[in-house]
């Protein structure tokens, strides 16, 4: 799970290899990292693998519910994965 501006796993899967960001433009910013490894690129294609990129304000919004609803106050890079589980059914829907 990644945010747009910090998504270089999407980015390699989509490319079939490692892709270079040029940058973090994210508010994400300990989330992100300029290329994936070979290694977990070769990994991710001898297993299954589910990858989701969201805005910065799906992210931040999860970490809102997520105080409001469990008092867990957690930064950005960590609302990624509650919005995805938030969306889950719209996910696996499609």
């Amino acid at each position: 799970m990644e945010t747009e501006g910090a998504d270089c796993f999407s980015k390699a899967l989509e490319a079939g290899k490692p892709v270079v960001l040029s940058g973090i433009t994210s508010l994400a910013k300990s989330l992100g990292a300029l290329q994936v490894s070979d290694r977990l690129l070769e990994w991710s294609r001898r297993r299954p693998v589910l990858s989701g990129v969201v805005t910065d304000r799906q992210a931040v919004d999860a970490c809102a519910r997520l105080a409001a609803d469990h008092r867990l106050l957690v930064e950005p890079a960590c609302g990624v994965t509650p919005d995805m589980l938030l969306h889950w059914q719209t996910l696996t829907a499609a």
